[in-house]
């Protein structure tokens, strides 16, 4: 009984190194084949480039579409912020020896800094319009320190010298209107009889 396991088991091992054998004699075989051994080296090495080349594209697509959702969430928020905005008129006053118009207003809006970059009177004749940058914007808060900006129900006023040349004077009862443009692009008018 001892002697047939025996028998049994050198025959698997002898069918298992004849297996190996077979084995390493096709490597063998393929190393021995240089033409063999090439088209598989370079077949693997375009599956790697095109495999690299496919990262490179997936990156690309990927940074680019990140920017652009970027891109469109400032714009939306910009958006909202414009949409939170609003200019409350208080009161408009003309001097016609000085021909200075003064406007008063108030942040009346959800949002704060808001700013003025614009100003335009008219009436149904004509139209004068003042346009400002940030360092000689005229806003000031009412006890008339400059005013960069408004936080929310903040109040501030304009004064605006109407020009000597062109028709541009305000009759006593007329009516005309003022429009205020802030700096996000809102715009906000009103009329008042002088």
């Amino acid at each position: 009984m001892i002697k047939n396991n025996q028998r049994k088991t050198k025959t698997e091992n002898t069918k298992h190194a004849c297996a190996v054998l077979k084995s390493v004699c096709i490597c063998r075989g393929l190393v021995k084949s240089r033409r063999a051994v090439s088209t598989v080296i370079s077949n693997l090495i375009l599956i790697a480039a095109v495999i690299a080349v496919g990262f490179v594209a997936l990156s690309y697509a990927n940074s680019v579409s990140n920017n652009h959702v970027i891109q469109y969430g400032q714009a939306v928020n910009e958006d909202i912020d414009q949409l939170r905005e609003e200019v409350a008129f208080e009161y408009a006053f003309y001097n016609s020896s000085t021909r200075n118009l003064t406007a008063f207003f108030m942040n009346a809006g959800s949002i704060g800094n808001i700013w003025i970059n614009s100003m335009k009177v008219s009436n149904s004749t004509w139209s004068y319009m003042w346009n400002w940058t940030t360092a000689d914007r005229p806003m000031n808060y009412l006890n008339n320190s400059v005013a960069a900006n408004l936080d929310i129900s903040e109040e501030a006023f304009i004064v605006v010298t109407l020009p000597q040349s062109g028709n541009y004077s305000l009759a006593t009862g007329n009516v005309y209107s003022v429009k205020l443009i802030t700096g996000r692009g809102s715009f906000f008018a009103n009329n008042f009889v002088a």
